[in-house]
């Protein structure tokens, strides 16, 4: 049996309408939390998308350019978040809603700065994550290239 969805705010606040009552004009919801504090700065999905180097830091984090963050991992939201700021941040908390003149979800990021020690561990462990993946990419994209020899001898 599913466990039933928790529909609360970060701040605690109950939704009113759930993505299930209507898929496409709901209430903000968490679906992340790191320790949110009322004080911590946010950054809506519409404006990290709209930022001149969201396609490039997506590519590079996601390998895609999707906008959406539901199913993403939060480290890899918190390094795109940290390459669009051109700062280290510490993702606390992610919030989910819709509104009903798009009827697409949009997603807010609440972030704080780290301190200086753990901004510099940071920017490092961002390094390796973001090797890790890259290796594992071009791995794909090579097993990808050589299923298509396989598959297709005649097209080379």
């Amino acid at each position: 049996m599913r466990k039933k969805r928790d529909y609360t705010a970060l701040d605690g606040t109950p939704a009113k309408k759930t993505p299930e009552q209507s898929p496409y004009c709901y209430d903000r919801f968490a679906i992340y939390r790191n320790g949110w504090e009322k004080g911590d700065s946010v950054m809506g999905s519409k404006k990290l998308i709209r930022s001149p180097h969201y396609r490039v830091f997506a590519r590079r984090v996601f390998h895609n350019e999707g906008q959406y963050f539901s199913d993403r991992d939060p480290v890899l939201i918190q390094i795109l978040v940290s390459m669009v700021l051109e700062k280290p941040v510490i993702l606390t908390g992610i919030e989910e809603f819709c509104q009903g003149y798009g009827g697409y979800p949009q997603w807010l990021f609440y972030y704080r700065e780290p301190t200086l020690e753990a901004a510099i561990r940071m920017k490092a462990g961002f390094y390796e994550i973001l090797l890790e993946r890259d290796k594992t990419y071009d791995e794909d994209i090579r097993m990808q290239e050589e299923l298509e020899r396989q598959l297709y001898p005649d097209n080379i």
